[in-house]
């Protein structure tokens, strides 16, 4: 159900913010990120509730929702929320609070989405519960577009692990010559 989904995102964004933003901030010597990871993990809570929303639609074959919601809203407004927070003087968890902006924004917009796909479909339950049927449908094409995510940036992945190497040894062969040249 949504409250499943809501909750269990709501779990991981606090064992987040608790436990591993403040790992995370000192393991990288970098004490400013501990409050941008916090922010960012509660927007996992929303963009939870906007994949569901989202993937529901598209089980009622509506791909609107999917590419007005994700495809276009989301990136374009934390872009937006990002360069506003930038220019307000929020440089330091601007980011981060784009972030949680444009994911509650998306997850109001794919709510409405699902309102409006939905108007008229009859189900027991309350109006967070889903239908099992729409459950069954959306759980594994969440899985998909996790995957189909991670398939889509894997080349990068892998070309920057193999380059980083010869990266650290282009640092380390122009940094002497700086400094002789100084």
């Amino acid at each position: 159900s949504l409250l499943m989904v809501l909750g269990l995102s709501g779990l991981f964004a606090f064992i987040i913010s608790t436990f591993f933003a403040p790992f995370l901030a000192e393991w990288r010597a970098l004490p400013q990120a501990e409050s941008s990871i916090r922010w960012m993990a509660y927007g996992l809570i929303p963009m939870a509730g906007m994949d569901v929303f989202v993937s529901c639609c598209m089980g009622k074959r509506v791909m609107g929702a999917q590419l007005v919601v994700r495809d276009i809203l989301w990136p374009l407004s934390q872009v937006i929320f990002a360069l506003g927070f930038f220019y307000v003087g929020y440089i330091e968890n601007g980011l981060a609070m784009a972030f949680l902006l444009s994911c509650l924004l998306s997850a109001t917009i794919a709510w409405f989405y699902f309102q409006r796909v939905f108007r008229g479909s009859s189900w027991s339950g309350s109006a967070f519960r889903l239908p099992r049927e729409l459950v069954r449908y959306a759980l594994p094409m969440w899985g998909a577009e996790v995957i189909n995510s991670w398939l889509m940036r894997i080349d990068q992945i892998v070309v920057f692990s193999l380059l980083l190497n010869f990266f650290h040894m282009g640092i380390e062969l122009i940094l002497p010559i700086d400094r002789k040249a100084c």
